[in-house]
């Protein structure tokens, strides 16, 4: 199953200014799973690609997403 989760860009940079971007990206991701928008077996959008749309390093959101898996609401595969 594809991803076409979308994150809200401003809302995102907005939040970053009082916490790490990774937490944040963490918790959207958490968020996004809570409310239904990303559904079970569905694919985050892939680490370089999401990186660019946020304009954050590679590594920012690989440790969003090591975040996300070490809080049991993803698994990567």
């Amino acid at each position: 199953m594809g991803t076409i989760w979308k994150i809200d860009i401003e809302s995102f940079h907005q939040d970053s200014l009082t916490q790490p971007k990774y937490k944040v990206l963490a918790d959207y991701i958490e968020a996004a799973i809570s409310s239904g928008e990303l559904l079970d077996q569905q694919k985050l959008p892939a680490q370089r690609l999401l990186a660019d749309q946020l304009a954050i390093t590679h590594g920012t959101v690989t440790r969003a997403y090591a975040l996300a898996e070490k809080r049991g609401i993803v698994i990567a595969k």
